[in-house]
């Protein structure tokens, strides 16, 4: 074979490699299902249908609404976007940049890491562990539930409540109207913290211990009045200090 023709078979070769349809996008509807093993720029759940990203699965965008449900126990997505009453399980892999969770979406990670998650509306986030090297950012009156894992920084805003059992915090940002609840013992306050009742105020470094006694540690850089950062020291005083909560209101009605 001459030097031509090789090149002729190379050129024939490179050509139909691309003129293959690109495993660019992906999109699943009604109880559909999918193992996400290769790269795809987008993919899109609706319904109930569900996507399961393994180890060499890599995903740029992806998209879930209604109540699909990503389970991602490896691979690696850049941008993750849950929507609706969707559903996020992450127990490996990861998130390159963002998750974000809007409306009633829920996102429940055991394990893996990601950048930042933005919960946002009725949102529900829960860490059981892994890490969120970057920022977790509670808004609207959305919920993040930390019992394991670690954030190095925390932002609450708006209406949004976060509630501490285990893991670790780097940095605390409390801001609006939102609630940070420290369930845990043998706290301690640094230079520039206070105590109202259970209430922190000021800022400084907090440490305690979780009820398992692991001791822990967190920064409070910002502690903007009305929001509250609430220690609760056994298990029962949560429901006391909802029902004092609850009793405030009613006499605010009443006047």
């Amino acid at each position: 074979m001459t030097r031509h023709t090789t090149l002729t078979t190379a050129a024939i070769v490179v050509a139909l490699a691309l003129a293959q349809p690109a495993r660019g996008d992906f999109t699943l509807w009604g109880d559909e299902t999918m193992t996400v093993n290769s790269y795809h720029a987008q993919g899109i759940l609706y319904d109930q249908s569900r996507a399961s990203i393994i180890t060499g699965g890599d995903v740029y965008n992806l998209h879930a609404y209604n109540i699909s449900t990503v389970d991602m126990s490896g691979g690696s997505v850049n941008y993750l976007h849950a929507y609706d009453s969707s559903t996020v399980d992450m127990s490996g892999g990861e998130v390159y940049l963002d998750i974000f969770a809007y409306d009633t979406s829920a996102v429940d990670m055991s394990e893996g890491s990601v950048y930042r998650i933005h919960s946002y509306e009725s949102s529900s986030v829960r860490t059981s562990g892994g890490e969120v090297y970057g920022d977790i950012f509670a808004c609207n009156s959305s919920t993040v539930d930390m019992s394991d894992g670690s954030v190095y920084w925390l932002h609450t805003y708006d209406s949004s409540t976060v509630r501490m059992s285990g893991g670790s915090v780097g940095i605390l940002y409390a801001r609006d109207t939102s609630t940070v609840l420290f369930d845990g013992q043998d706290f301690h306050l640094g230079e520039g913290l206070s105590l109202d009742g259970w209430q922190v105020l000021g800022t400084g470094v907090l440490s305690g211990e979780w009820f398992d006694g692991t001791p822990w540690t967190v920064n409070i850089m910002e502690n903007a009045p009305p929001a509250t950062i609430l220690l609760i020291p056994e298990p029962g005083m949560l429901a006391l200090v909802a029902l004092g909560a609850l009793g405030l209101l009613l006499r605010k009605r009443t006047r």
